[in-house]
């Protein structure tokens, strides 16, 4: 069954951009490149339960595409730090709106939330982790 969502998510019709795995070379900011453990240690730190975003990529999928998946994060991640240039998809939160209590005629009853892609959560926290030292 895990096949059938997997290849259901990956098939919805999301323009998908070939172009996304191609890294040019290594300049000399080699020394900046996002590592590999990096990316292992905020995948792992992945909260389950989490809504998804515009993409319908779970933070659990995430986890248990095991190796793989850090390959690749790593690979676009890297590709990101380099151009500068977000997959759109990472860029797109799903926004919604909550009830809250009293007349929910009024909109100053209700609060919103953005869902992001936990890929680009993955990329936005590897950064926090980098900032904060230069921060404290």
């Amino acid at each position: 069954m895990d096949r059938i969502l997997l290849g259901a998510i990956y098939t919805c019709g999301h323009n998908k951009d070939p172009n996304v795995l191609n890294v040019p070379p290594s300049s000399t900011n080699a020394r900046h490149s996002i590592l590999r453990a990096e990316i292992l240690e905020t995948v792992s730190s992945l909260k389950p339960g989490k809504s998804t975003g515009i993409d319908n990529i779970t933070g659990e999928m995430i986890q248990a595409g095991g190796e793989a998946t850090i390959d690749m994060l790593l690979l676009i991640c890297n590709k990101i730090l380099q151009t500068g240039v977000w997959p759109k998809p990472w860029t797109q939160s799903l926004v919604i709106t909550l009830p809250k209590k009293g007349n929910l005629k009024l909109c100053q009853n209700y609060h919103t939330i953005s869902l992001i892609s936990h890929p680009s959560k993955v990329m936005l926290k590897v950064f926090l982790n980098r900032f904060k030292p230069e921060a404290e």
